[in-house]
């Protein structure tokens, strides 16, 4: 996982799993800019697995961040993803792009 900050915006790049063993830095970084009010873009390009613990995290860390004010936008979304979120209604609730919109 991977961060790239700026002064109102911050960049989370997910890496390759999100699965529960593998979600502790994941999570400690999204505890970072959950209270934050910035705009924070993930990129979910790279994930080629998730779980229910990691499509968890996600929607609560998406719940959290609009609910103090911040802003979350999509940078790419992988197939994993995107399946995963369908499959367990979450793809509205995580606001993912549009299928004729999505990267990755």
């Amino acid at each position: 996982m991977t961060t790239v900050e700026e002064a109102s915006s911050v960049t989370l790049s997910l890496g390759t799993s999100l699965c529960l063993g593998k979600l502790e830095p994941v999570h400690a970084e999204m505890l970072r800019h959950a209270q934050s009010r910035q705009l924070v873009s993930i990129d979910a390009s790279s994930v080629v697995e998730i779980d229910g613990a990691g499509l968890q995290l996600l929607a609560c860390f998406v719940d959290t961040l609009r609910g103090t004010g911040g802003t979350v936008t999509w940078q790419g979304v992988s197939e994993s993803v995107r399946c995963w979120s369908d499959v367990a209604g979450l793809s509205n609730a995580l606001g993912l792009p549009d299928a004729t919109a999505r990267t990755g």
